[in-house]
């Protein structure tokens, strides 16, 4: 009897399986340069492969997550880099862009190698550590920031470098702080504030059960995909609805 009942649950998980590769091959929104990978185990859902955008990765995440027989998603899925790079290069990169960033001037700054790690910036009484490693284009950060937007800034600085094929954030937060639908709003105000093609003043920002609504006027197509694609990347941010007006 057990085996039987093993073996019906195993044929549901069959079809949910085929379901879900359906359901992710028919979003035109959904852009593969490599097939999706779709595995399932006891409700636990791992996706894998190559999309060729942030947009992509996370709204085929958000669709597979939306069956209410997948308990969890395991996100194996990679984004097409704009440059191939090699790891060590993507590090420096990163270690150098947020070096320059103000908001990190009271971190220490390390880059972790196979060989050994590296501090890039150490101070004698740091507000929090970052530890970054690269590994196939995916830039994981280890340690400890002063707030919730410092983790999503770090993340979107390792974004904006063209190498870089996913971000694995666990840098934590303390003192720990309560986040919400006002706290990510105002993290991807503080990434269009930062980014020089876009004027932020400009862009209103309004986020709802981590759906993202971007209003305003810019002057070119670009500029608006410049934006969407900056709110993208901020962690925690499950959707993005574009109503940016474009001038010309």
């Amino acid at each position: 009897m057990q085996r039987n009942s093993l073996s019906a649950e195993r044929f549901e998980e069959l079809g949910l399986l085929e379901h879900i590769h359906q359901t992710l091959a028919a979003d035109p929104s959904l852009e593969a340069t490599r097939p999706i990978t779709v595995a399932i185990a006891e409700g636990v859902l791992s996706l894998g492969g190559e999309v060729a955008d942030i947009r992509s990765k996370k709204r085929a995440l958000r669709r597979a997550a939306a069956f209410p027989e997948v308990r969890w998603v395991v996100d194996h899925l990679h984004v097409q880099p704009a440059i191939p790079m090699e790891d060590g290069e993507i590090a420096v990169h990163v270690a150098n862009a947020l070096l320059a960033e103000r908001a990190f001037d009271d971190c220490d700054i390390g880059i972790v190698r196979l060989e050994a790690s590296k501090r890039e910036r150490a101070l004698e009484a740091p507000r929090g550590a970052l530890q970054i490693s690269v590994e196939d284009g995916v830039v994981t950060f280890d340690g400890d920031v002063p707030s919730t937007n410092h983790r999503r800034l770090a993340g979107v600085i390792a974004w904006w470098i063209p190498g870089t094929r996913d971000v694995r954030n666990f840098l934590g937060v303390l003192p720990p702080e309560i986040d919400n639908d006002d706290e990510l709003s105002d993290a991807v105000r503080v990434v269009l504030e930062k980014e020089p093609f876009v004027d932020a003043a400009q862009v209103s920002v309004q986020t709802k059960g981590g759906i993202v609504t971007l209003r305003g006027c810019v002057l070119t197509r670009l500029q608006r995909e410049i934006a969407e694609r900056d709110a993208w990347w901020v962690l925690g941010v499950e959707d993005v609805v574009d109503e940016i007006d474009v001038m010309h």
